[in-house]
């Protein structure tokens, strides 16, 4: 009877069904021992849509919308979402729902120590306690999360076999893209230089001189006052060309190998680098960018291949979505 019935309508025969159960349990229960209570009622869930039959339920869409608020200036989450938000994040939860529908007839399966492994990485790095605080702000049990991982790893593992299994990067289209971007061949000059950035610009200068002066080395310095994420490797940032940085960086073409520049201040802090290389703009062949190349090649290539099948199944699905404005309640998850 509700197959094909709007889902208010659906939502309304369901709660209208609960409400009866006392007074049903009431009736059969006049042949049954006394001592035995009648189970609880248990309510209905509220529902958000219909992919193929399976409901999207609303505190799972709650949980989707609460990820989406950005943080404010001190760290708490904002007081809502947009309208358009919460309708493109329903459209990403659907399209996710028939990929796993998908990956299901395809019989797509992970272990269990697949999915152990990868909810250990996740919380590795947590201080004791952290991360069962930062899931409970999320409305996350880790029975659930490790639902959402077994989920997650499915669709990658039928996206893998099933999808991008059929995307082929062919030398004839390589050299196809290389000739519309003539370009590429073109290397611009690059440098490459280690750097540590602190907060105040005395603590830069007094960790320069200590350079300057032989009582340190610079990777030193950077692994234990740097607080930017590469200061664990010695503050090594590799070649980039200029473009590629912020302006604080542009002082590196203008220094010689092996020099220490003065502190540079930037938005992220009070900087100091040192230039291990300069190397001078130069031609490449193809095979000199072959494999960079095919990665995007690649990439493009699984995108829209993802952006077909999401589409292919979308058109094959019965999908029932809520009516105008039923998503507002969920604003203020």
């Amino acid at each position: 009877m509700l197959a094909g019935a709007p889902l208010g309508m659906v939502s309304r025969v369901a709660m209208k069904w609960t409400s009866t159960l006392p007074v049903l349990w009431a009736f059969l229960s006049l042949g049954c021992p006394a001592n035995e209570p009648p189970p609880p009622v248990v309510p209905a869930r509220d529902v958000v849509a219909k992919v193929n039959g399976e409901w999207i339920y609303g505190d799972e869409f709650r949980r989707e919308a609460q990820r989406l608020q950005i943080d404010d200036p001190e760290g708490e989450p904002t007081a809502g979402v947009t309208a358009e938000q919460l309708e493109i994040l329903l459209t990403d939860v659907i399209s996710r729902r028939l990929l796993f529908q998908a990956a299901t007839d395809k019989s797509v399966l992970v272990s269990l120590n697949e999915i152990e492994a990868s909810y250990q990485r996740m919380r590795s790095g947590w201080e004791s306690g952290a991360f069962e605080k930062m899931l409970e702000g999320r409305g996350l049990t880790n029975s659930e999360l490790k639902q959402e991982l077994r989920q997650t790893l499915t669709v990658q593992r039928y996206l893998r076999d099933h999808v991008y299994s059929r995307v082929a990067v062919t030398d004839q289209k390589i050299f196809a893209f290389v000739e519309a971007h003539p370009e590429r061949l073109s290397e611009p000059e690059k440098a490459r230089v280690l750097q540590f950035v602190v907060a105040t610009e005395e603590e830069a200068k007094d960790l320069a001189r200590q350079i300057r002066r032989g009582k340190k080395s610079f990777e030193e310095v950077a692994m234990e006052h740097s607080k930017s994420p590469e200061g664990k490797s010695g503050g090594d940032l590799g070649f980039f060309a200029r473009e590629e940085m912020p302006e604080v960086f542009a002082r590196a073409f203008k220094m010689w190998p092996g020099q220490v520049s003065e502190v540079l201040e930037s938005d992220y802090g009070f900087h100091v680098i040192k230039l291990i290389e300069r190397r001078a703009e130069r031609e490449l062949e193809v095979l000199d960018i072959r494999d960079q190349v095919e990665t995007e090649l690649r990439r493009e290539g699984e995108r829209e291949a993802l952006t077909r099948a999401v589409a292919e199944l979308r058109e094959k699905a019965s999908i029932e979505m809520p009516k105008e404005n039923e998503l507002a309640k969920y604003q203020n998850p």
